[in-house]
């Protein structure tokens, strides 16, 4: 695989779950409402990771419920669409909308320090997308893990500028 020559400015959108027929359509996950919001064509990367990435291009996007489906330029055939299986989609971050000043990507999060009051707990390891809440990953500073969700009762703020996130403190000695 080649690299993107955008490595470090590519934001995944999606995973290719699997061939959809027999005519190379892909079945997709889309994260967030991005793919819902662009025109086709649309240049991608494709690939495990940031770090591993392909250009691909998106022709044409339909959307089915629970899923999205993808037709990929020189994707013809079942038998090449499985091929992508398990890849993520990546796009430029700058094609991203903006964002009102209390909104954020999930991304952001990423990396973000964890702080009850004045105590750092942590780094935010990795946002996770279930069907009732969000959550964090957290990576304490003892190195254990622990899961924190998006909810008003646990999140105090988040301040993006700062990159920090504030966690109530009797919330983090229900869950330690």
């Amino acid at each position: 695989m080649q690299h993107s020559p955008l490595h470090g400015d590519l934001v995944a959108v999606g995973r290719i779950l699997r061939a959809v027929g027999l005519d190379g359509l892909c079945g997709v996950e889309a994260f967030g409402e991005f793919l819902q919001q662009v025109e086709t064509p649309l240049q991608v990367w494709t690939g495990e990771d940031e770090n591993s990435t392909s250009p691909a291009l998106i022709e044409k996007i339909a959307f089915r419920p629970g899923n999205a489906v993808c037709s990929f330029q020189n994707v013809n055939d079942r038998d090449s669409a499985q091929l992508l299986r398990d890849r993520l989609i990546f796009v430029e971050a700058r094609l991203l909308p903006e964002l009102r000043q209390d909104d954020f990507y999930s991304f952001e999060l990423e990396g973000m320090a964890v702080h009850s009051e004045d105590e750092l707990i942590g780094y935010v390891r990795e946002t996770h997308h279930y069907p009732t809440a969000d959550a964090l990953e957290i990576t304490g500073t003892n190195g254990a893990r622990v899961m924190i969700p998006m909810v008003g009762d646990a999140i105090v703020r988040i301040d993006k500028e700062q990159r920090r996130i504030t966690v109530r403190k009797a919330f983090l000695e229900e869950m330690l």
